[in-house]
């Protein structure tokens, strides 16, 4: 069963806004941080050549059936989990990263996690058409959405003061990261074979579909990478 229309627009333009967001962090941050053009542009290219890259082989895989065997072990989806975990941590580590991660005003990466609202409209949608269980929506125990409403407000006291307490923004991305790694780990729990915990149907099968691979591939690596800088500023003395 196809996800309606609607559906799959909504969910293709949260991936368009993470794409143009992070274009412009990037770019801004070179920017203040007197990098040449010439240097800008190629760590952009060499920035979204990487992700373009990394989205052209999950999509593939996703369409080509490749990832919908859940008979094979290991499970083919948890390979591409774990592979977006690698690109994860290649990034928090990059030395350029962490270098540029202090240009970008704090309220943007903070305003920028408030994605989550409709993502979770997204997964209520899909929850309503009986494409994924409950447990992976606000009605049951996915309680991600509390991330992108609390994003609006924090980020609005840090726009109006920017040398605001640290403490709370301390605070909201360790929430926030934790709300992630525990919607990860209940749809990792609902995936039909040997991890599976919750047997209700539907299991989810529709992140090892195109273009919902980009779900666990793209956006919760955004997510956790966001965190990850929004605290390195707060934690930079």
């Amino acid at each position: 069963m196809l996800p309606p229309i609607y559906i799959t627009i909504l969910f293709l333009l949260l991936i368009g806004f993470v794409l143009f967001f992070t274009y412009k962090a990037v770019n801004y941050a070179a920017t203040q941080a007197r990098y040449d053009p010439a240097k800008r542009k190629k760590l952009l290219l060499q920035l979204f050549g990487g992700v373009f890259l990394w989205m052209i082989l999950t999509a593939g895989a996703a369409m080509s059936g490749f990832l919908t065997d859940f008979t094979a072990r290991p499970p083919r989806l948890l390979l591409v989990l774990v592979g977006s975990f690698g690109v994860l941590l290649l990034l928090m580590t990059r030395p350029t990263f962490q270098a540029l991660v202090h240009y970008v005003p704090k309220h943007w990466i903070i305003y920028s996690q408030a994605f989550r609202i409709p993502l979770e409209v997204v997964l209520w949608w899909l929850y309503l058409n009986e494409l994924i269980p409950i447990q992976m929506t606000f009605e049951g125990y996915n309680f991600d959405i509390i991330s992108g409403v609390l994003a609006v407000g924090v980020g609005f006291y840090y726009q109006r003061y920017p040398k605001g307490k640290r403490i709370l923004g301390v605070i909201w991305n360790i929430l926030g990261a934790s709300l992630v790694f525990t919607i990860v780990g209940i749809a990792a729990v609902s995936v039909p074979g040997p991890l599976r915990i919750f047997n209700n149907e539907p299991a989810n099968r529709i992140i090892a579909c195109f273009p919902y691979v980009w779900l666990p591939t793209l956006l919760v690596t955004y997510a956790l990478l966001a965190h990850w800088a929004s605290l390195q500023q707060f934690l930079k003395r």
